[in-house]
């Protein structure tokens, strides 16, 4: 769900000349109580672009011909290990050591990096949106071409195994797959087509080093950048602000800490105070902030911020 507090102007199609700035909106999109939506969203048009279930993929693929990054599921909390062993002689989890994506999206940071033709992982499933832990398997790179790559995957005891080629689309950050359907899937739209995406994830936290699944935020890698303001108030900033600060790159610049989570009233309350400044594709600059995380029922899961273009 959608709310729009006023009708704004669309993108420009021409990056020459800058729009004029557009009215403040107010949005909320709705993941579910359970967050079991991702919600892709264009701040050009302020709409959303697609919605998805978590659960309908399990690994991606790097659509960039000269890369052979391997993605999983941060939603559903997915864990790789190497196994050091061939596929046959991979049959147990025991003794592995599991580690998620790191929520940054540094390529280096990634569970699974530069994956090579006979490396053998062993991957934990994690998660459904009820909780249910969906158990393990093993996956081998039996081939890769700059186009698509060829891999086998199977249960650990061996059986329920399955090859498939994955082809690779450049309209697309990434290509995934999904190992309950054995499927390629298109979980996100193309990626010159949205900005952020609603979605949980894993973050790990550290000391103890644990990982643990977060709902907010991540941005589109395709050259969208975050700057955040905790001082000045969002009907202060402007255009001229914008261009002062340092922007980063990272997946999960907004991230889940607009929020938190008081144990003692089991409530979420949303930071205003926090204003993210968006810079995408085009290089048109938008704020935006959290207003609440609630729908009308009082339910949980329903982001409510308000944006404008600059």
């Amino acid at each position: 769900m959608v709310t729009l507090a006023f009708t704004s102007c669309l993108k420009e199609e021409t990056p020459v000349q800058r729009p004029e700035p557009s009215d403040s909106v107010t949005v909320t999109v709705d993941m579910n109580v359970d967050y079991r939506f991702q919600i892709w969203f264009d701040l050009g048009t302020e709409s959303i672009v697609k919605i998805g279930a978590k659960s309908d993929w399990d690994i991606a693929f790097d659509s960039d011909a000269n890369e052979n990054h391997i993605y999983l599921n941060s939603a559903k909390m997915m864990q790789a290990a190497p196994s050091g062993l061939a596929f046959e002689a991979t049959n147990t989890a025991a003794g592995l050591t599991f580690r998620p994506d790191l929520s940054e999206g540094d390529p280096d940071s990634l569970a699974i990096a530069n994956w090579q033709t006979g490396d053998v992982y062993v991957l934990d499933l994690g998660t459904n949106e009820t909780g249910a832990v969906l158990g393990y398997l093993k996956i081998e790179l039996l081939s890769l071409q700059p186009s698509s790559l060829y891999i086998r995957y199977a249960s650990l005891d061996g059986s329920n195994e399955h090859t498939a080629t994955i082809t690779k689309n450049e309209l697309y950050n990434n290509v995934a797959y999904s190992f309950t359907t054995h499927q390629s899937v298109n979980t996100e739209p193309p990626k010159d087509q949205w900005d952020i995406v609603f979605t949980q994830y894993t973050k790990m936290f550290y000391e103890p080093f644990t990982p643990y699944l977060v709902t907010g935020v991540l941005i589109n890698p395709n050259k969208v950048t975050v700057a955040i303001d905790s001082l000045t108030p969002y009907n202060e900033i402007t255009t001229t602000i914008a261009e002062t600060y340092t922007y980063k790159a990272q997946q999960d610049a907004i991230g889940y800490a607009w929020k938190y989570y008081s144990l003692e009233e089991s409530v979420y309350t949303v930071l205003p105070e926090l204003v993210y400044i968006i810079k995408d594709i085009e290089g048109i600059y938008y704020k935006l902030h959290f207003i609440d995380f609630y729908n009308e029922q009082g339910l949980k899961g329903s982001p409510k911020f308000e944006m404008q273009r600059l």
